[in-house]
């Protein structure tokens, strides 16, 4: 092959060069040439898979996390504050009058705010007039229940230990105190019908016609009733009395 044809006076070819020399230069073009092709191959290859890499879509999977639940609570604070203790009503439901500051008898003292009128003014049983709460007046009354019974019960006591041989004198004694409770009885009757008489007369009561005869009438009629109850009473402490009498062998 003719080198120096191939080139054709090319701007490679120094002129004046011996063909040793033409046909290193030739190797030396060559290999730099090779290396030049390879490199620009390459560098289109790593831009290729470059733009592949940058095109590709990446997709993430991101847990997320659950929403927490919140229950609320089973009291709204508004009925919570309306639980507040309050005072009590009355009986009849109504609270009328200012708030005043109690102190309660059953409970030992215990100081209280109530309603004017949620206070009941009576006479006890003991005779006196009190102003007291409807608890406390069922605690009063039962006090003195109770100690009316042990009072009696210790006078029985006395008695009996006293006349340990004498059964006669408990048996009238005891025939006295029975006659005494039949009368009280008797007289708290008369005194109930007679105040159902007085309501007739005066409209508040609509089972009594309210007018002056009748009113006489329904006094008459109680009266009467009132009178045979104490009338019973009597005779059963007569036949008691004979009973004690018998019994003790005075008869």
């Amino acid at each position: 092959m003719n080198i120096k044809k191939l080139f054709n006076k090319n701007r490679y070819i120094p002129k004046n060069i011996s063909y040793p020399f033409l046909i290193i230069w030739a190797l030396v073009v060559l290999f730099f040439s090779i290396d030049t092709v390879t490199q620009i191959a390459s560098d289109k290859d790593t831009k290729q898979k470059t733009e592949n890499v940058q095109g590709t879509q990446t997709v993430s999977f991101q847990k997320t996390p659950p929403t927490p639940t919140v229950t609320p609570a089973s009291t709204p604070f508004a009925q919570q504050e309306a639980r507040k203790p309050t005072p009590q009503a009355n009986q009849a439901g109504t609270r009328t009058g200012k708030i005043i500051s109690y102190k309660e008898w059953c409970s030992g003292g215990k100081q209280i705010s109530i309603y004017e009128n949620e206070l009941i003014t009576k006479k006890s049983t003991d005779g006196k007039t009190y102003t007291m709460t409807q608890g406390d007046w069922d605690c009063y009354e039962k006090k003195l229940q109770t100690n009316q019974n042990k009072l009696v019960q210790g006078v029985w006591d006395n008695v009996k230990a006293n006349a340990a041989n004498s059964g006669y004198s408990v048996c009238i004694y005891k025939a006295k105190f029975d006659v005494d409770e039949c009368g009280k009885k008797c007289n708290d009757t008369w005194a109930y019908y007679k105040d159902a008489c007085a309501a007739g007369y005066t409209g508040e009561s609509p089972l009594i016609e309210s007018s002056t005869e009748r009113y006489s009438e329904c006094i008459d009629e109680n009266s009467d009733i009132n009178s045979q109850c104490q009338a019973k009473c009597t005779n059963d402490y007569q036949t008691a009395l004979k009973k004690c009498s018998s019994d003790a062998g005075y008869q």
